[in-house]
């Protein structure tokens, strides 16, 4: 039997949805009491529902059309928020570029021939005391096919001598300077910054007017944004410093007599992405648009072809992110600030090792590194699709907020004599440690989770241990890890005759104290102090007084019941040190007057509390 066959139709009586409906449902989680006003509901929706960024950015939970932005131009137009070119990453990907840094010249030559067999498709190597002898440039690039592999130097207040070096590298191999590509690393700002010291730009300039029309494809400047976000820097600071530094270095090659195209086609920006993707794609796509306005006014041709205007951006998986402890979750610190790189549009991108805090990578390390760009780019196709973020209302009023605060940090620095003034005073160095503060504050009321470090730690880990290096205090703007405060406790801990510990003493049934008990375990823990749970019973007395210290579990109605008493027992059974695992709220008053000394609640500085447990256990500083 044949079937009458229709074409199916889509249900059009749909009521568009709107943004007050979607507004109302919101109110009614949020006030399930009803007693809040219109005001109450507004404070209320701001404090659980929206986040204010270091830079003062407010992230809304929702973006509609109400948020939609002008259009952007196309990939590879001025201002170059979507991209530097039109085609993007979308032909080979981006470049993947390796970091090598070992003063073992063999070991080296190894690991950068390892490297690029492996997927790495330009070198970046760091030259000095502590890291590679200029000397052993020569031995470490013998099987790089240097017309192919891009080559970076970073050589600090050597990077005159590197250069040459260089030069003279492939002078001997018989290549022409239109065969050779790469970045000579000047960055006289940037190590003025770290080391202390005042700038001079004079002999790297000169360098760099000689070398600019000879080497086609070799830039001489790196306005290096690591240095700022290491030392605490938000992104809009970020941004700021390294536009100030590009800017800067602009001046001096135009002075030293190259056109303004040229000098701004000879300064390549190294930024930081983290694990906060959103982040990352926008501060790439900001940065972009604060160069290009720079470019705009210092009468740069902004046109596809000639791309000066164009920023270059070599982007670097953030040191400051990793931990020493637990370090595979660097693993995936480090891939999603490389998927965020790729996609905010760089086109050189370095992932560090994930034991790179550790020490120098192992074999094993560097290859997971390379790989995390090879997966992005030949399996998830990331690069496939130029600035995929693009159109998105948040990522493109975050790009926007994130570039109007740089720019108005930039502008400000621009008055106050720019770079270099603002080092020389203080400013630079004072701001910065503001923001890192801030930053530290957060960490420790773990309002920013650290994954293996401030949550979940695994205190019965074997720690890795990697070959270290002997660098020299910072003399300028400090490196900072985040997880420092957190991995000072844990070493503290475990350099112990024996490990700290805390009973937690639950109260009531399993359903009442696991909650509570599970949340006191990771507390403790995050500062290496072992937590084991134990019923409170008067025959586990001796079980419970085998430590000094024991933290009382369980939920409010039965601490209401219970809780003073048991803090009572605790007390005359000699616990110097009890504490509760809770507010305490109204009950507060009763249990210090009992004994308790501290409430482990969320909310509190997780750091200071650990140290004054560790003091009170008498393990050494």
């Amino acid at each position: 039997m044949d079937l009458p066959v229709s074409a199916p139709t889509l249900n059009t009586d749909l009521d568009a949805p709107a943004l007050a409906d979607w507004r109302a449902l919101v109110n009614q989680v949020l006030d399930r009491s009803g007693s809040l006003d219109s005001a109450g509901l507004d404070r209320a929706f701001a404090r659980r529902l929206t986040t204010t960024t270091a830079d003062g950015v407010t992230l809304s939970p929702l973006y509609t059309h109400a948020d939609e932005a002008p259009e952007r131009a196309t990939p590879g137009s001025a201002p170059f928020t979507r991209g530097a070119t039109a085609a993007g990453s979308v032909i080979a990907g981006w470049d993947v570029r390796a970091l090598h840094a070992d003063a073992d010249a063999s070991a080296t030559q190894a690991a950068v021939l390892a490297d690029l067999e492996g997927g790495a498709t330009s070198l970046w190597l760091k030259l000095g005391a502590d890291a590679i002898a200029i000397s052993d440039l020569p031995t470490i690039l013998e099987p790089v096919l240097l017309d192919l592999a891009a080559v970076v130097l970073e050589a600090g207040d050597d990077a005159i001598a590197a250069a040459h070096a260089l030069e003279d590298i492939w002078s001997a191999r018989g290549l022409e300077p239109h065969q050779v590509s790469g970045n000579f690393g000047f960055d006289p700002l940037g190590q003025a910054a770290r080391n202390g010291t005042s700038p001079d730009l004079i002999p790297t300039v000169g360098f760099a007017v000689a070398s600019a029309e000879r080497f086609a494809h070799m830039r001489s400047f790196v306005a290096d944004g690591l240095v700022l976000h290491e030392a605490g820097a938000t992104d809009a600071q970020e941004l700021a410093g390294v536009i100030a530094i590009g800017t800067e270095y602009v001046r001096a090659l135009v002075d030293a007599g190259l056109s303004v195209d040229l000098a701004f086609a000879q300064v390549e920006f190294r930024l930081s992405a983290t694990a906060d993707q959103f982040a990352t794609i926008a501060k790439l796509r900001a940065a972009r648009q604060l160069w290009s306005r720079v470019a705009e006014v210092s009468g740069v041709q902004q046109d596809a072809v000639a791309g000066a205007g164009a920023m270059r951006q070599h982007v670097v998986t953030s040191w400051s992110m990793l931990s020493r402890r637990d370090p595979w979750v660097n693993l995936l610190r480090g891939t999603v600030a490389a998927f965020g790189a790729g996609v905010g549009g760089a086109q050189s991108v370095t992932v560090l090792p994930f034991d790179a805090a550790l020490g120098l990578p192992d074999s094993m390390a560097r290859r997971l590194a390379r790989n995390t760009s090879a997966l992005l780019i030949e399996e998830s196709h990331v690069g496939r699709v130029v600035d995929p973020a693009g159109g998105s209302w948040f990522v493109e009023n975050l790009t926007q907020e994130v570039a109007e605060a740089a720019w108005a940090l930039f502008t400000a620095m621009e008055g106050r004599g720019g770079f270099t003034a603002d080092l020389a005073s203080g400013n630079l160095a004072s701001s910065l440690a503001k923001s890192a503060q801030e930053r530290s504050v957060r960490i420790a009321h773990r309002r920013d989770p650290l994954t293996g470090v401030s949550e979940f730690p695994d205190v019965h880990e074997t720690p890795l241990v990697r070959k270290t290096v002997s660098t020299p205090a910072p003399r300028g703007l400090p490196r900072v890890r985040y997880a420092e405060g957190f991995e000072t406790l844990r070493d503290r801990s475990d350099g112990a005759p024996e490990h700290p510990r805390v009973v937690l003493v639950a109260i009531g049934d399993v359903s009442d104290y696991t909650a509570r008990a599970t949340f006191a375990k990771n507390f403790y823990e995050t500062g290496g102090i072992r937590a084991e749970t134990i019923a409170f019973d008067l025959s586990a007395r001796a079980e419970i007084t085998a430590t000094g210290m024991a933290c009382i579990c369980s939920s409010d109605a039965v601490y209401a019941d219970q809780a003073v008493a048991v803090a009572q027992t605790l007390t005359e059974w000699g616990i110097k040190h009890v504490h509760l695992a809770g507010p305490g709220d109204e009950l507060k008053d009763a249990l210090m007057q009992s004994g308790v000394s501290v409430f482990v609640s969320l909310g509190v500085d997780v750091i200071d509390v650990l140290t004054t447990a560790l003091n009170e256990l008498g393990v050494a500083q």
